[in-house]
């Protein structure tokens, strides 16, 4: 109990220095999901040289923070599943 308390205590705390990240669930998970989503499908070239290569992606997202783009436009599109429909409800 007194564990619990201590552990409390010191979340209690963390809420000051971490800009309420501790405190908020809607941050908690906004911070998860980014986390879970950076990079994917990432080519593993610079976005100055998909834009130099003439890339696909380069011409989709006119130039502008290719992977990262193409990364949340793949992350929406999953969320956007049947699958997941309890999550986004």
């Amino acid at each position: 109990k007194d564990q619990n308390l201590s552990v409390a205590a010191r979340t209690a705390g963390l809420h000051d220095y971490s800009y309420g990240i501790t405190s908020d669930p809607l941050t908690q998970f906004a911070v998860l999901l980014s986390a879970l989503i950076h990079d994917v499908d990432h080519p593993g070239v610079p976005n100055a040289q998909l834009v130099k290569e003439c890339s696909s992606l380069a011409t989709i997202y006119k130039k502008r923070s290719v992977a990262e783009l193409n990364s949340l436009d793949l992350a929406w599109n999953l969320l956007m599943e049947d699958n997941y429909k309890d999550l986004r409800d």
